[in-house]
């Protein structure tokens, strides 16, 4: 039997394989660990959140419980102390509140329609252009961009995957918010690395779409032409919309010759289960350059012709749904970093007060 009990209080959410709570959840936990060696304690309990399924996004608080005020509290916390203090690890969790009303086997969130290069197809359409024709296409020699607005080729890139999944791309992330000791003490010098880290996975496709543009326009003979690029965020849900459009922005200036236009679009939903928001952010959405405002204005029509759909449908869930953020976080070097959105403010809440 131990001497002393340790207590950790930590702010977790859901492994991807938690039987009871979708990913998005996030919870309280209270661990009590009967151990006097602290180190030995913490892996332990790190150990229970593994097993429990659950992932930390940080420890709130890591204590030596002192049994006489234990002891005075009585009640529950009185007995897990004991059954602590015999060898077993006491386990508890609370959902946070915006959470609580959401399972596996209840509720589940709404899972919209995801944009998808179809959908693309027909903004472009409706904005009056049209994919390359045989004529102004090389398909046998070069890839070519996708598209033609007016004078203004476009290539369209998606970025379907989560960039925070490549375990290199999370060691440089750590390494940088440790040398300069958290995201919010960041410089531009700092910041500008923070942008060059995250848009790893987003660098090599403005390069492809710049040669494709150039290559595109000394095949057609035209030196007219200008370049646009057309990327959307499905799938970097840890991404910002606004860092998404930073990093965009400058890995094309790398280019400036080939793209002269950017445009940025993420669809992603935010949720707590009861309930979901489905965003469809555009940029730069500011009508300044004649071919951008008519995609933007082919894009909000588009997308509303989609949630109609989706809504004569029953709200039925897309068998390929749009993103939901939700926290994801990783350790290094005995420290908690990564991403945790925005909760959804549930309404249930709301009107019980």
């Amino acid at each position: 039997m131990s001497q002393q009990v340790q207590e950790f209080q930590i702010r977790a959410y859901p492994a991807q394989d938690h039987i009871l709570y979708h990913e998005f959840q996030t919870a309280n936990i209270v661990i009590y660990v009967g151990e006097d060696d602290k180190a030995k304690s913490l892996n332990i309990a790190k150990e229970k959140l593994v097993e429990e399924k659950w992932v930390p996004i940080k420890f709130v608080s890591k204590s030596t419980l002192i049994e006489e005020r234990v002891k005075a509290e009585g009640g529950p916390a009185w007995e897990a102390y004991q059954r602590a203090k015999e060898g077993e690890i006491f386990f508890i969790h609370f959902l946070e509140e915006d959470f609580a009303y959401s399972s596996r086997s209840g509720i589940s969130p709404f899972l919209p329609p995801r944009i998808t290069e179809d959908f693309i197809d027909e903004v472009i359409l409706k904005a009056g252009g049209h994919r390359l024709t045989a004529e102004e296409a090389n398909p046998d020699e070069t890839r070519n961009p996708d598209y033609k607005i007016d004078n203004y080729l476009i290539e369209l890139k998606d970025l379907q995957n989560e960039g925070l999944n490549v375990e290199f791309r999370r060691e440089k992330l750590a390494n940088l918010l440790r040398e300069y000791g958290g995201l919010e003490k960041l410089n531009n010098i700092g910041y500008g690395k923070l942008l060059d880290i995250l848009g790893g996975p987003i660098k090599s496709k403005v390069r492809s779409a710049a040669h494709q543009i150039r290559d595109a326009r000394e095949y057609i003979g035209d030196k007219s032409l200008k370049g646009g690029l057309l990327y959307i965020n499905t799938g970097y849900y840890t991404l910002p919309h606004e860092i998404f459009c930073e990093i965009v922005e400058k890995m094309a200036k790398q280019y400036q010759s080939e793209i002269e236009l950017v445009m940025c679009i993420s669809n992603m939903v935010d949720t707590n289960g009861f309930e979901s928001m489905i965003n469809f952010a555009f940029y730069p959405g500011k009508g300044e350059n004649p071919v951008e405002s008519k995609v933007h204005s082919a894009f909000l029509s588009r997308v509303g012709r989609l949630m109609n759909d989706w809504a004569k449908e029953g709200f039925k869930n897309s068998s390929n749904p749009a993103s939901i953020r939700k926290p994801h976080v990783f350790e290094s070097e005995d420290e908690y970093y990564g991403f945790e959105p925005k909760p959804l403010s549930c309404s249930i809440k709301k009107n019980k007060k």
